[in-house]
């Protein structure tokens, strides 16, 4: 994975990873790469942070339109 990055905001840290996944389907291909920007937000002086990602698959029709964003 790469490095954390600061963002231009010094609210967060960023970074790109990219990595392939088996996929199940009867259509399509039967991998794909994924492309995720995740982000750590601290939230507060106590330590706590809160960590999102959108990913988008990058092989798979019409993937590139679509993402999948997390919070936890």
């Amino acid at each position: 994975l790469p490095d954390w990055t600061t963002d231009g905001q010094g609210c967060c840290w960023t970074r790109e990873a990219t990595f392939v996944v088996p996929l199940s389907s009867a259509l399509g291909p039967p991998k794909t790469r994924v492309a995720q920007e995740q982000r750590l937000h601290w939230c507060g002086g106590d330590g706590s942070f809160v960590v999102t990602t959108r990913s988008r698959t990058l092989d798979v029709q019409f993937g590139d339109r679509f993402t999948t964003d997390c919070v936890w």
